[in-house]
């Protein structure tokens, strides 16, 4: 355990530093009262956290950074970074970021701002990284009215570097059967029009998997299905690998805290179509969706989606998040989007080196896509 030496609010309030899975261990349960209180997304839990830095197969690249809070024993903000280490460089950033969709802090409702901007100088002076990289922040959390502060005083770091956006679709009034109703007729059209082609190949169900079902089969079909998407691209994931470890791990800490929804469209009992999504404060996270790309006659994926969108409506829900990413097919039903905020900047020369170069590649990439694109014939 790491504790600062200078305490942030005279004698009362003192910053901890957690860089061990020992400490991590131990702070669990003031790190989980904390997180009910605040009510604050799954992401931003200690069993979260925990389950990513005990079942991920990289330790070795990356470094706890997790900061505390305390008054007294009461903790009473908690900042969840992590030292990655890629592509030569050392980035400062969220905790299991790269399976979090949204990143944010916890705080309790009497912790000023200076006193978290306090745990952020001692987290940054401690060093160890190149780069800052916070990405993925709601507009008006805690985190972004947290980087609004860093930025107005650090000359070097930029806000809003890498943008991302996150598509919502908004229910309205009505049920899912309403919510349908009001979809382009292009869109009924293709989705009456997909179920139809399938049916005739076999027998097509939608359902959610019963809470009594074993779920272990899904999973592996899940990552079945997802690896050989990644595999097709060129990518990988740390999260379907064979063993599933670590995305059975993020289940079973959903099924703990959230109402854990399986989504699946099968065809002649086969799975076409699955979707790992729960439900927090009232809207259906849709935190992963796959398909069987075997199936060329028309997109089960889409078809799925309109089914969830549809039961989650018929619940009583109030909005549908598809989480991150500015992937097109999401753009085809959000009502509205959000654009996630970041913070980067350099730790040194060589993180600014690194900056720039970033900087540079886009610039040349964007060109070389705008050049291709005036190359190309106007459609007829």
């Amino acid at each position: 355990m790491e504790i600062a030496g200078s305490p942030t609010d005279g004698a009362s309030t003192r910053v901890e530093i957690i860089t061990t899975s020992e400490r991590l261990q131990v702070v669990a349960s003031a790190w989980r009262t904390l997180w009910q209180e605040q009510r604050a997304s799954v992401f931003q839990s200690h069993e979260w956290i925990s389950a990513w830095w005990d079942n991920f197969n990289d330790q070795r690249h990356h470094r706890l950074r997790i900061g505390l809070l305390w008054r007294g024993e009461l903790l009473i903000a908690v900042l969840p970074l992590a030292i990655c280490h890629r592509k030569g460089f050392r980035f400062l950033e969220w905790a299991a970021i790269v399976h979090s969709d949204y990143g944010d802090l916890l705080k309790a409702a009497d912790c000023s701002l200076s006193e978290l901007r306090e745990l952020w100088n001692e987290i940054v002076a401690r060093g160890g990284f190149d780069i800052l990289a916070i990405t993925r922040v709601i507009p008006n959390s805690n985190a972004a009215r947290l980087l609004d502060h860093v930025a107005l005083s650090e000359r070097h770091v930029t806000r809003g570097e890498r943008p991302e956006v996150s598509y919502r679709v908004g229910n309205g009034d009505g049920d899912g059967t309403a919510w349908y109703n009001r979809l382009s007729k292009k869109m009924r059209k293709t989705y009456r029009h997909g179920y139809n082609v399938l049916e005739r190949s076999g027998h097509l169900q939608f359902r959610r998997l019963a809470d009594d079902e074993p779920l272990q089969p899904i999973l592996a079909r899940l990552a079945d299905l997802k690896q050989k998407s990644l595999q097709g691209r060129g990518l990988s994931s740390d999260l379907f690998t064979a063993d599933m470890r670590l995305l059975t791990a993020f289940v079973d800490v959903i099924r703990r805290f959230s109402k854990l929804h399986v989504f699946l469209l099968e065809l002649d009992g086969s799975i076409a179509a699955i979707s790992v999504n729960f439900e927090e404060n009232g809207t259906m996270m849709c935190w992963i969706t796959t398909f069987d790309a075997a199936i060329t006659q028309t997109s089960p994926g889409l078809l799925l989606m309109i089914d969830y969108i549809k039961w989650s409506f018929d619940q009583g829900l109030v909005c549908v998040d598809f989480l991150s990413g500015g992937e097109a097919f999401k753009n085809r039903f959000a009502t509205h989007s959000v654009v996630l905020e970041s913070l980067t900047g350099p730790r040194n020369l060589k993180g600014g080196l690194g900056l720039r170069a970033y900087t540079l590649r886009g610039k040349f990439v964007a060109l070389r896509s705008a050049r291709l694109a005036k190359a190309q014939p106007d459609e007829e």
